[in-house]
């Protein structure tokens, strides 16, 4: 009989338990994604404070592989622009490969910020002077904005890159062309890049405000990119992701607990 009473308490034990767990886990979010944001800002524009700034996110897509959103945000006097490329520093570029995702087509890759039109990437996409240097460029569209060959957005994922591999602000840069006011004639170009330090970590949640350091000190208040003068150009902090505790381990948890605590009971009816 008492072994009988036993296993029943153990069943009823074992399913209270999976139950919680199982109410537990439904109700966790889902775990984000790492995620790098880089600030992007003119550099070779006198006035530049009216230029559009550029935001580009890298995010982990899987095992050496990164999704990049692109956005080009208005200037504070309105000023917009036409997304010709993406620029990259890589330390292995030559491994890397492309795919568009969405947004402006990917139309053209170049090994060099330089690059001339035999590596497939026109003048109007080329990188090339304010001390910029980048070694793998992503051309979006085509020269022009005619037949609505206006971009503002992209998103494509490279192949054979980590996030590990963007390890400074001045990483990535963007050509603007057709830049001026959306009522205008559209008719300059914008060189832009981030900062050593203009960009931030995140494991889904905002970076923007203090830097942190490896030693996880944080300084107070948000960095601004050194030497940028676009407007809005305001720095985020590297902070280390979030560590959070595996589905299984919690499931453990929950069972092993209230195993502790039946044992607990079941002495005490027998003191």
């Amino acid at each position: 009989m008492k072994r009988g009473k036993m296993l029943t308490y153990k069943k009823a034990l074992l399913s209270g338990g999976l139950a919680i767990a199982s109410t537990v886990l439904a109700t966790m979010p889902a775990l984000a994604q790492q995620s790098k944001s880089f600030n992007l800002t003119d550099k070779t524009n006198e006035g530049a404070g009216n230029y559009p700034t550029v935001t580009v996110t890298v995010t982990e897509a899987g095992s050496n592989k990164v999704t990049v959103d692109v956005q080009v945000n208005d200037g504070p006097t309105g000023y917009i622009g036409d997304l010709s490329a993406v620029w990259f520093d890589l330390p292995s570029p030559g491994d890397v490969t492309v795919t568009g995702v969405s947004g402006g087509p990917v139309t053209a890759l170049s090994g060099a910020s330089n690059a001339d039109n035999d590596n497939k990437i026109g003048n109007h996409a080329k990188l090339n002077g304010g001390g910029l240097s980048f070694n793998l460029g992503v051309q979006i569209g085509v020269q022009g904005i005619a037949n609505d060959d206006d971009y503002q957005a992209a998103s494509f994922t490279l192949e054979g890159v980590s996030l590990s591999d963007f390890t400074s602000g001045d990483a990535i840069g963007s050509r603007l062309q057709s830049v001026g006011d959306p009522d205008g004639s559209r008719d300059d170009s914008s060189k832009s890049a981030g900062s050593d330090t203009d960009y931030g970590t995140s494991s889904g949640g905002d970076t923007s405000g203090g830097d942190t350091s490896d030693s996880g000190d944080t300084s107070d208040g948000g960095s601004t990119g050194g030497g940028s003068t676009g407007g809005g150009d305001t720095g985020g902090g590297i902070a280390d992701a979030e560590q959070v505790p595996e589905p299984m381990s919690i499931v453990g948890w929950l069972v092993g607990g209230g195993a502790i605590a039946a044992w607990r009971r079941r002495n005490k009816k027998r003191a």
